[in-house]
């Protein structure tokens, strides 16, 4: 495989944008939730960009795979995290900063796009195994 910049892969501006908004929408959690739910909502947005972008830098298509498996598996950690906040009305859909995720809904559906080459596209379904 090739090496490219990671920051030419669709997924990883995507995710890039989830990151910025998930720190935009944690300013305005209530401050007992810093070193809790605030911090691992962080983390997790964290973890999606950067195991794309170490992934990217891998020379096999394996390894890649297995970053964007790893990758996957954060964004569902976020998106239940996000669920928990959601339940515990720390937030809503939108907050006054705007939309927090993109339409289709949960962080997962940013690592599960089509914007993956080929090899490495997933269903929103089942996010860790290739079609």
């Amino acid at each position: 495989m090739a090496w490219t910049d990671y920051r030419e892969l669709e997924v990883w501006k995507k995710a890039h944008q989830v990151t910025l908004q998930v720190y935009a929408i944690t300013r305005e959690w209530p401050k007992e939730e810093l070193y809790g739910l605030t911090s691992q909502a962080r983390r997790a947005a964290v973890s999606v960009e950067a195991n794309l972008a170490e992934g990217k830098s891998r020379t096999g298509r394996t390894e890649f795979g297995h970053f964007v498996s790893m990758a996957a598996g954060s964004a569902a950690e976020l998106d239940c995290e996000l669920q928990i906040a959601r339940d515990k009305r720390l937030y809503r859909r939108r907050s006054t900063r705007g939309r927090l995720l993109p339409a289709k809904g949960s962080p997962a559906d940013v690592v599960c796009s089509p914007f993956l080459p080929n090899a490495y596209r997933l269903t929103p379904i089942a996010c860790l195994k290739k079609r």
